[in-house]
């Protein structure tokens, strides 16, 4: 019988290779992939709501089939016969069995495909590929800046580190961003809302993203290594690498940086499901807590210091004869051999050098400094401080508390009681986002604020049902001014609110009027927290009140402290001359405090005094707050 086995396999290979794709489209049938969870990610397939479905992918050219944007079934069809064949991809100019890596090796886990037809040589994709070297996978945070509003949504993209121990800064980072020359920040605001942007995949070395961060922009960076495997990792490789090319709508909210490399997480380990749980917001902070809950390990987080935080730190430890004096080096008042250097000893010295060339950086990214004049002023300082035996002169920068796994929730629930103008009520509110100066700091960035998309309503005591309020944004940055750096405070505020603490003036409420307020300032550092003294502006829009606007302006003090940890204060005082609309003046003392239950609850009190005209009000309330 052996003699007739080889004989017996070359017929069994023979009829194999003879199957056509109508024999594989049978199986297809009978084990329902069209309807996959795996294949329906690696479409971007998304239900709607009529119940079919839609792929998140823009770009036709990613689709096979020409209703294969909303027929997973018809995609997946023409993918097999695309198996088959020997076409082109348009969009890459690569062979299709070449540009689909990733769906060809699903495939042939669930048809055996490969054994119909040999795989290709793509040396396009094995070049790109072995460039990569994979061997592990980090989620990558660049954390928050204070004076920039959008970045304290933070931002996140991954890092595939090789399997050999080098520097991390060799590596290659997967990045998904709009694509845009806009330097309008309100025209860019304004199309990444409403999805005018298309949105793609880049993978670029990792170098190239810490300058962008780091050094140019001044953030503070994350680093979570994941506990994906490299089988894991390579399988969402070979589907960067068929998406690549695709454009993606790019919305700031939900369809973002964030969302979209949780797709690839999602890919890359099949049964997870990351992207399910966003709906109309994805906030980069909340896809870090979740992504280690799923893959992650909260004690080996990794912090690499942004370079305005080195030169801050640094500043601290030294005196100020050496401060100034690093400033008058770089700035050209003094050269570098006509400086005192000598009178100081080999730390102080090594700290001085150490500084100036950190400023010289600092100017080159973040002021537009000419590379040519950097480098001229730079090399005297390095030739100098290496012929000094002081290895680190600095105590190094620490972490501080602000890792974005620390945070609490950025959606709130909130439910409460108190007392206004001698009438009580029952309180609940709702808040989209993201972190108020009273929430708890760990997490979020000390003295920031921004908060989208809130709404309170009362229930009063005889039975009233009010909208106290409906805020659209509210931003605040108490940004202290230190020895090195000087920045500006300031806010802003607009939505529908009822003028508070006076809200009732017998059984006739105040009205619910459009209101935007802020201003600038200066702020500095206090005990436990920030203390700011800022100008307001506060103007409201209604036809109750004469000529329907008034104008007020005044001066406003803040003092937002966390003495403890689980503990916030913040105390307000504020007064306002009115220049239109209504006469006099106001003034209003604010204190808020808040207690932590627990990760993710806390007991928050308010109190108010204010006073309007001659009329005095007062208001006390307590909420429970629920964060998720």
């Amino acid at each position: 019988m052996h003699r007739f086995l080889p004989i017996l396999l070359l017929l069994a290979a023979t009829e194999l290779a003879a199957a056509t794709p109508d024999e594989l489209l049978v199986e297809v049938e009978r084990q329902q992939l069209q309807e996959d969870p795996h294949w329906l990610r690696l479409g971007h397939y998304q239900p709607t709501l009529f119940g079919d479905w839609e792929s998140e992918i823009d770009g036709e050219d990613f689709f096979l089939a020409e209703n294969g944007k909303d027929d997973p079934g018809a995609e997946l069809e023409a993918t097999i016969r695309a198996w088959f064949g020997d076409e082109r991809d348009d969009l890459s100019d690569q062979p299709v069995r070449c540009r689909f890596q990733a769906r060809f090796a699903w495939l042939d886990e669930k048809l055996d495909l490969y054994s119909y037809r040999k795989p290709p040589e793509c040396e396009g994709f094995r070049d790109w590929f072995e460039a990569i070297n994979p061997g592990s996978l980090t989620l990558v945070f660049p954390s928050s800046y204070l004076n920039n509003p959008a970045s304290m949504y933070g931002h996140t993209l991954l890092r595939i580190d090789p399997p050999q121990e080098m520097s991390e800064l060799t590596s290659y980072a997967i990045n998904f961003a709009a694509r845009t020359e806009e330097r309008n920040g309100f025209v860019f605001a304004a199309k990444g809302l409403t999805g005018l942007y298309d949105g793609y995949f880049a993978v670029l070395p990792y170098y190239r993203k810490v300058n962008e961060y780091n050094d140019i922009e001044n953030r503070d960076i994350w680093e979570y290594p994941l506990d994906f495997t490299t089988a894991e990792i390579n399988r969402m490789l070979m589907h960067l690498w068929e998406v690549g090319p695709a454009s993606l709508e790019y919305y700031f909210f939900d369809e973002n940086c964030s969302y979209q490399l949780l797709t690839l997480l999602e890919v890359a380990r099949p049964g997870l499901r990351l992207s399910d749980a966003y709906t109309y917001q994805v906030i980069p902070a909340d896809t870090v807590r979740q992504v280690l809950a799923a893959s992650g390990d909260k004690e080996d987080v990794r912090f690499r210091a942004a370079l305005a935080t080195r030169l801050a730190s640094q500043a601290e430890q030294m005196s100020d004869r050496q401060l100034a004096l690093a400033e008058d080096i770089v700035a050209g008042h003094v050269a570098l051999e006509e400086a005192p250097l000598k009178d100081l000893g080999d730390r102080e010295q090594a700290q001085l050098l150490d500084m100036a060339y950190l400023m010289i950086q600092f100017r080159h990214f973040s002021e537009g400094g000419q590379q040519e004049d950097s480098s001229r002023l730079a090399l005297p300082l390095l030739r100098a401080r290496a012929q000094l035996d002081v290895k680190e002169p600095f105590v190094p920068v620490t972490a501080p508390d602000s890792a974005p796994h620390r945070g609490h929730g950025t959606m709130r629930l909130s439910l409460g009681g108190g007392e206004s103008a001698d009438v009580r009520y029952r309180s609940i509110g709702l808040r989209a986002a993201y972190h108020d100066l009273l929430d708890p700091w760990p997490g979020f960035l000390e003295g920031a604020s921004i908060t989208m998309f809130g709404a309170e309503g009362r229930y009063y005591e005889d039975g009233t049902t009010r909208l106290q309020s409906l805020d659209l944004v509210e931003v605040e940055s108490l940004a202290p001014r230190g020895r090195l750096f000087e920045p500006l405070s300031w806010r802003v505020a607009a939505g529908w609110n009822r003028n508070e603490p006076v809200t009732v003036a017998g059984d006739v409420a105040a009205p619910l009027a459009f209101t935007l307020s802020g201003g600038p300032g200066l702020s500095w550092s206090a005990p436990a927290g920030i203390v700011s003294a800022q100008f307001a502006g506060d103007f409201r829009y209604h036809d109750s009140l004469p000529g329907n606007q008034s104008w007020a302006f005044g001066p406003r003090f803040v003092y937002s402290a966390s003495p403890i940890a689980g503990w916030t204060l913040l105390a307000e005082a504020e007064w306002q001359e009115y220049t239109s609309g209504i006469e006099g003046d106001r003034a209003s003392l604010r204190l808020g405090q808040q207690w932590m239950l627990g990760n993710d609850i806390g007991l928050r009190l308010t109190l108010a005094r204010e006073r309007q005209a001659d009329e005095y009000s007062s208001q006390a309330e307590l909420r429970l707050m629920l964060y998720y």
